[in-house]
This record gives structure tokens, sequence and C-alpha cells, in this order.
């Protein structure tokens, strides 16, 4: 059976902060398992897979602090861009002057254009009357039903029994999510619930309107606040009670898995 390390721990071993192992897994970049107590814990495997990614910027990093006298530019040609740009996306390159270095050290050099990505903000949103919340009003169909919210189209699907789904075509999406509480589970639930997250989001976001506002969000992590109803499955609650709790933001991850879908050509 594999082993899994803390958090703290896993923080440590790839030189990161444990903050930066949260949002990595909240934007699927890392792979962790929950405690029966909800506590986070990381595969061994998966900070094996990480640090052997970054093979080649830990090369950087020992040559250039153990070569002083070498020029920056030689050690900048050794290495393949990627390699800094993962460098520099993992916190082990955090001067910047270190890439003004790289880029006057030969203006002629094609490498010398090169820019360290920026990691931009992440996308959060909260609220019921968000247009990416499952309360939005909007025209969602599921397996041939239209349901007034895509809350009440994933809420039915807790069910098989057709006439059971039909009750949810026209309730409000706070009775639609106390009514789902209430249902016999369809014996797969777990194992499908995300992809019925997926196929409501397709059908909600068939609007022009609410595609364009996804696709706007760019390449950003997309995350749920939903604090004040302590969800930390489907998003990320930042209250007292839950403050040493990381969401796995599910819907943020299903909306950036639509995002990619509706990108265009």
């Amino acid at each position: 059976m594999e082993k899994h390390i803390s958090l703290a721990k896993a923080a440590e071993l790839l030189g990161v902060t444990t903050k930066t192992l949260r949002v990595w897994d909240a934007g699927g970049k890392l792979k962790t398992i929950r405690t029966p107590g909800n506590q986070r814990r990381v595969p061994e495997s998966e900070v094996s897979r990480i640090l052997g990614q970054n093979e080649s910027s830990n090369s950087i990093r020992r040559l250039y602090h153990g070569s002083p006298d070498t020029p920056f530019s030689q050690i900048f040609r050794r290495f393949p861009i990627e390699s800094w740009y993962n460098l520099y996306s993992l916190h082990e390159v955090s001067d910047e002057t270190l890439w003004d270095k790289t880029l006057g050290s030969n203006p002629g050099d094609a490498a010398a254009d090169a820019q360290p990505p920026q990691t931009p903000e992440p996308y959060t949103f909260g609220g019921r009357r968000h247009p990416f919340s499952n309360y939005y009003p909007a025209p969602t169909v599921y397996e041939g039903i239209a349901y007034s919210t895509s809350e009440a189209a994933f809420q039915s699907a807790k069910t098989l029994d057709a006439d059971a789904r039909r009750a949810f075509i026209n309730i409000d999406p706070g009775k639609a999510k106390r009514d789902g509480r209430s249902l016999n589970l369809r014996p797969d639930w777990e194992q499908v619930k995300y992809r019925v997250m997926l196929d409501v989001l397709s059908s909600k976001f068939q609007d022009p309107v609410l595609r364009q506002m996804l696709l706007d969000t760019g390449d950003r992590l997309i995350i749920e606040d939903t604090t004040g109803w302590h969800d930390n499955e489907w998003g990320d609650c930042h209250c007292e009670k839950c403050r040493h709790v990381t969401g796995r933001n599910m819907l943020g991850k299903a909306l950036m898995e639509i995002r990619s879908f509706k990108q265009p050509g």
C-alpha cells in the first residue's frame, strides 16, 4: 500500500508552502486524499512525480548557486526555457532581478526574449446570485427534461425515477436542494455525480452570454467561495470553523473543464 504524507511534509519536500499545495489541489495539479477526519494527505508518488518534473530545475538551482563565477548567460543557455519557467512557477526563483539578468545577458539571443510566466489570480465567486452559481436562473436540460436552474437539474439526477425527476422542473433552487436530500439515492450516485455536474453545466453554458462570461476567465483557477454554508466538497469555505480545511472545489473544477470544452476552435 502506498504511503501518504502530511501536507506540511509534502510542502517541505517540494520547497513550497502548504498554501501553494492547496491551490495546486484545487486546480487539479496535485492529487490528494482525505482522511476520515477530513485531513489532506499526499501520496508519496505525487511528490516524486513533481520532483521528477523539476529535475532540470533542480540542476539549474545547484549550478547557479554553486558556480558564482560562471556567467549567467552560459547557465541560462544550458537548459531549455521550460525548465526556467517551471523553476519560477514553483518559487525556487523568486528574485525578479534574476530574470532581469537573463533578459540583459544577450539581447541577440532568442531566449533573451523569454518572460517568466505570470500566475493569474484565481477567479473566486460566491453567493447564490452569481451567474456561475447553480442557483442562478438559467434554463438547463438534463436527459431530455428542462429545468429552471442547474441546481434543480443536478438534484433531480440523484434518482432514476422519471416521475420524481419531473417534480424538480419548476421549483426554486433552494427547495430543489432540500428535496434532493430526501430522495432515495441511485446506487451509483457517488461514482457519477461529477459526470452529472459536467453534463448539467454543459447545458447551462450553452447560453451565449454565460458562455462568454466563462471564457472571459481565461486560464484562471476558478474557485467557489462557500463561506456561509460550509460546502467543502463543491467549493471552499473560509470561515473560522473550516479554517483548517481546504475545500475540494469540485464545482470550480467542473467549470474549468467546461471552459476548456467551450474554447473556440
